[in-house]
């Protein structure tokens, strides 16, 4: 007789939501879906103007996978085999700045249909170093992208944060 597999427990999810994933209008939709869900927790959630002033609130989470629900990946490439290969810390840049990166898994939960690998369509790199389909230009443990119609892993939702973005 077989045993049955073992299964590993999910990581504990931190929730990221960027509000320039839901514009234009045709995303509004999934907006109020998602927030119905946020709101129906009743839990207290930092909202902030730039997205880069949630890596606090990241670090210090025990979420060890990092959904972030937004027009833009967020994740400038860093160049390989650098240790401090960091870019500067910005709005597109701070998912590089997550203190568990190197063990955990970040998952992009963007609007865009199939054409979210192009350049200018949410992508923060240059065409050159793709930390979305490149490994060597991310330091990241596994990153995964999904699209914002797919759902989001809610009883493993810990943390979330929101950022207003008003530029975007």
């Amino acid at each position: 007789m077989m045993k049955p597999k073992e299964t590993q427990p999910l990581d504990p999810v931190y929730l990221s939501i960027d509000l320039d994933a839901f514009n234009p209008e045709e995303y509004w939709p999934a907006f109020r879906r998602i927030f119905r869900r946020v709101v129906a927790r009743g839990a207290s959630i930092p909202v902030v103007m730039s997205h880069d002033k949630l890596l606090p609130y990241v670090n210090q989470s025990a979420a060890r996978e990092l959904w972030n629900v937004d027009y833009h990946n967020d994740l400038g490439h860093t160049e390989p085999g650098e240790i401090l290969g960091l870019p500067d810390l910005n709005c597109g840049t701070w998912v590089n700045f997550v203190r568990w990166r190197r063990y955990g898994t970040y998952v992009w939960n963007h609007p865009h249909r199939r054409e979210w690998n192009q350049p200018g369509l949410g992508r923060c790199d240059d065409d050159q170093h793709n930390p979305l389909t490149n490994p060597k230009y991310r330091q990241w443990s596994r990153v995964q992208v999904r699209n914002i119609e797919r759902s989001i892993p809610w009883k493993r939702v810990v943390d979330i944060g929101v950022a207003v973005s008003p530029d975007y």
